[in-house]
């Protein structure tokens, strides 16, 4: 399944849904956001950095 088809499943069931195109760019997203997340779509490998960095860089972000 690509990014854009969960995203729109998900938003067709009524969630709130944010898309990135890189691990790094949805870091960059949640930096400026800080919208808590509930869930959390993400793949191993990806261009500039993969899934467990990604993880690892969003827990590292302080909860507001």
């Amino acid at each position: 399944m690509n990014h854009v088809t969960a995203w729109d499943f998900n938003r067709r069931l009524g969630y709130t849904t944010i898309s990135a195109e890189s691990g790094s760019h949805a870091l960059e997203i949640l930096e400026e956001d800080r919208t808590p997340i509930d869930l959390l779509f993400t793949d191993v490998i990806m261009p500039k950095m993969n899934g467990k960095e990604l993880f690892g860089g969003i827990d590292a972000i302080p909860p507001r």
